[in-house]
């Protein structure tokens, strides 16, 4: 590297600055700030004739390397890791850390700021020491952050051993084992690894039979197949038009939502949410996308899942597969279902009459999860389908049914609502469904 800018070559700027320990103290420490300005890249004058760096990066980088190289990145963390401007400060400084000191760096960051701390963990390579610990992290989200990324991080004899604490009754999250289950279908499904595909398929079929254990059996419902109509030129929405046929295997769909009771049985811990749906025969509420879809594995079989839209509302109208609005016809009738806050909370199934496939609540008492990634254009764009599914991918998850405290127009039976999957609301429960040749 060769050239000039103004009196400094840049040979004498890298001479000099590896020579700078020989150097005398009285050194002009404007020649070294001219070379770094002009040659680094890392500094520059501003208008009034000061320095900045010019990526602040740069400033964090350096400060983090003065705490580390200093005894005062502890007290800073202790003081400024719940501080945002401070967390790419931490980061450097932890990845500049040596190996003991990086431990008691992550250790005291951790009991103030474990997010921070996983992002560290993540870009420092750390992730064994974690791994045994994970059932005492108590953000849900940076458990599923983790787990994730375990592939990618860790062999799958490390990922199982890491994942099976995770499925102990007592301590289980529906929500964190979706994506366990997911990780140890697929090393069962692809793994070169014998011990691995043996190991991931042992906790599998623990969990899998576990409900046969305890003996929730739901009362499903045989829908027939055929052709159907959904939509509703009509409706009140623009994502029901247009009314369509789609032709449907035949299924299995539950009677009603699935019960506190029943949902206890699967996650000991869950409890309802005070003042509403409290008592074990009304329906679960305040469950994910998530945690709903793996429910139905673990009932019904790993074949188990979430009605489609298509079946729900099918399921909703009944056999005559006419044009009406409600499962009993078309006008609302406060005597046939539960909405805008007739009784002020969920209702047990049977209070209403269950409509002409025998399903209870199919309109009103609570939003119900769909399988399906919700499209507001997707009746318009798609053709005539057989079992149609929804889009590939979405943001938001349908739900169906409307609610106890929702508007009757909510509870007709093509009416489309979405929700971001990770949400939980003491509205939304959720029924099981299987293919009838399962």
């Amino acid at each position: 590297m060769s050239g000039e800018r103004g009196n400094i070559s840049i040979s004498k700027w890298v001479s000099t600055l590896s020579n700078l320990p020989k150097m005398k103290k009285n050194i002009e420490i404007s020649f070294i700030i001219n070379c770094l300005v002009y040659y680094s890249g890392i500094l520059r004058k501003t208008y009034d004739n000061n320095l900045s760096f010019i990526n602040r990066s740069f400033q964090e980088y350096f400060v983090a390397k003065g705490l580390v190289k200093s005894e005062l990145l502890l007290p800073y963390i202790d003081k400024y890791a719940n501080n945002p401007e401070w967390d790419n400060i931490f980061r450097f400084s932890t990845g500049l850390s040596k190996d003991q000191a990086r431990k008691e760096v992550l250790t005291l960051m951790w009991n103030k700021n474990s997010t921070l701390t996983l992002r560290c963990i993540m870009e420092c390579d750390s992730w064994i020491k974690i791994l045994p610990n994970l059932l005492t992290i108590e953000n849900e989200d940076d458990i599923i952050l983790i787990i994730r990324s375990l592939p990618t991080r860790v062999n799958d004899l490390q990922t199982i051993e890491a994942l099976e604490p995770l499925f102990i009754r007592n301590h289980r999250s529906a929500n964190i084992l979706f994506f366990a289950v997911n990780i140890l279908q697929n090393i069962f499904n692809v793994s070169q690894n014998t011990k691995a595909k043996i190991g991931a398929k042992r906790i599998l079929d623990n969990f899998w039979n576990e409900s046969k254990i305890y003996g929730i059996k739901p009362i499903l419902q045989n829908i027939p197949g055929g052709q159907y109509w959904i939509g509703d030129d009509n409706g009140v929405s623009r994502d029901e038009i247009p009314r369509h046929p789609v032709v449907l295997n035949p299924f299995f769909i539950a009677e009603s939502p699935v019960s506190n009771k029943e949902y206890k049985a699967f996650i000991p811990s869950y409890t309802p949410e005070p003042p509403y749906s409290m008592n074990d025969k009304q329906p679960v509420t305040n469950v994910t996308w998530y945690e709903a879809s793996l429910y139905c594995q673990w009932l019904l079989g790993n074949k188990g899942r979430l009605p489609t839209e298509a079946e729900w509302e099918a399921s909703c109208k009944g056999p005559l597969k006419d044009e009406r609005q409600y499962p009993w016809g078309n006008k609302i009738d406060k005597r046939k279902a539960n909405y805008s806050r007739i009784i002020g909370d969920t209702n047990e199934p049977g209070k209403y009459k269950a409509n002409e496939f025998g399903l209870f609540d199919m309109s009103g008492n609570v939003f119900e999860w769909c399988y399906d990634w919700y499209d507001e254009s997707y009746y318009k764009k798609s053709p005539p389908l057989s079992n149609p599914k929804g889009p590939e991918t979405g943001r938001y998850k349908a739900m169906r049914g409307g609610c106890w405290a929702r508007s009757p127009e909510v509870s007709r039976c093509s009416y489309r609502v979405r929700q971001i999957p990770s949400t939980r609301d003491i509205l939304i429960g959720f029924r099981v469904a299987k293919e009838k040749n399962y």
